[in-house]
């Protein structure tokens, strides 16, 4: 994949990125059953991601930065990462008319840590798209 984005160009780029973020995006909404979050479905395809962004050239990091709806966005993974269950997007609300019981607590804590490890999972490997100069050397 690395290859076909540096020798494709913008176009290959855009179709491998794409692809990988959506990929990323739905398998993080599975309920994977694993204690070790390096194997949960989505961090495969992250790992792909961030390899394509250290070798795949220039074209992947800048599509990356590029995209925008309808298609799934850097932004859209980061937000599934701090969904909650009960709905995408929402946040844990806070406030003294929002404070849970102790056994609403442990369960939310569980939940939390749960997200938190995922997050640790996938995010380091977004890094190397953040790292790269994106500007072009024309603008300079």
């Amino acid at each position: 994949l690395a290859n076909a984005c540096e020798s494709g160009g913008k176009s290959a780029s855009r179709t491998i990125v794409s692809e990988l973020l959506s990929t990323i995006l739905s398998r993080l909404n599975v309920d994977a059953a694993t204690k070790d979050f390096d194997e949960h479905p989505s961090v495969a395809p992250a790992l792909a991601l961030s390899y394509i962004m250290k070798r795949g050239g220039d074209s992947p990091a800048i599509v990356f930065h590029e995209l925008s709806s309808p298609v799934v966005t850097p932004f859209d993974i980061i937000d599934a990462l701090c969904a909650t269950k009960e709905g995408e997007g929402q946040r844990r609300q806070v406030g003294m008319s929002k404070l849970l019981l102790p056994e609403g607590v442990e369960k939310e804590r569980s939940v939390a840590e749960k997200k938190i490890d995922l997050a640790n999972s996938i995010v380091p490997l977004l890094i190397p798209a953040y790292a790269k100069a994106v500007v072009p050397t024309f603008h300079l």
